[in-house]
């Protein structure tokens, strides 16, 4: 824990000021400026805790020595006074100093829940949140960031499945869109819309490794196959 820029608090409260502060020609939404400033005071109540402890566990024990041998001189009782009331003020500070940081990191869980609701069309998000499983499991619970997702999108891990294929898709990394289409597909057999882009997508991917026989053979599937309207517009 720093203020140099070598530690995932700081850059994480410099991030987000690169994207909710400093862009003064962006509009930036009243959600995403509070979670700019939540950030912000993590970052300082982190650091103010960091000095209290380093109180603690450094100049305390010190301290300590120095009240066993204070001399008679006047000065010598006023720093004995003066470092018990430093010392009860760092212990003071750290307790208050975890409970704002724990208080503040739990309700900056519960509003990026609804940044996240907010940005369900955001495929890079959205890509970003599925790749990362593991790291939104960790903070939220198994069961917790699953709901995630269904709070997000009305069929849940369906829909950004999809979502995220026809993003890989536009990009042409097509062995990372058949990847989600195949997930999605599993949880919805019947549709003819994600038959057609996965076998789209496997088809431009083997086309690309110059397997050529596998991707006619994909492409062929596609011929029976017709897209709805709204996926033939995109």
């Amino acid at each position: 824990m720093d203020d140099r820029g070598k530690s995932l608090l700081y850059n994480l409260k410099e991030q987000c000021h690169s994207l909710y502060r400093y862009k003064e020609n962006k509009a930036i939404k009243k959600n995403q400026r509070v979670l700019d400033l939540v950030i912000g005071s993590i970052f300082h109540e982190a650091m103010k805790l960091r000095e209290n402890i380093y109180q603690m566990e450094i100049y305390r024990p010190k301290y300590l020595q120095y009240r066993l041998k204070v001399g008679k001189a006047v000065y010598e009782k006023d720093y004995l006074q003066q470092f018990e009331r430093i010392i009860l003020k760092a212990q003071q500070g750290v307790t208050e100093g975890m409970e704002e940081t724990r208080s503040l990191f739990q309700d900056a869980m519960a509003q990026l829940i609804d940044l996240f609701k907010e940005s369900a069309k955001n495929a890079l998000l959205v890509r970003f949140l599925l790749e990362n499983q593991t790291l939104l499991q960790k903070v939220y619970g198994s069961k917790k960031a699953k709901k995630i997702f269904q709070l997000m999108f009305k069929r849940g891990f369906l829909d950004a499945y999809q979502l995220a294929g026809q993003s890989y898709l536009k990009s042409e990394h097509y062995d990372l869109a058949s990847t989600y289409f195949s997930k999605a597909l599993k949880m919805d057999p019947r549709s003819h819309d994600l038959q057609f882009l996965l076998n789209f997508s496997l088809g431009m991917n083997e086309y690309y490794r110059n397997a050529y026989p596998k991707s006619m053979s994909h492409f062929a599937k596609l011929i029976p196959l017709k897209l709805n309207g709204k996926l033939e517009r995109e």
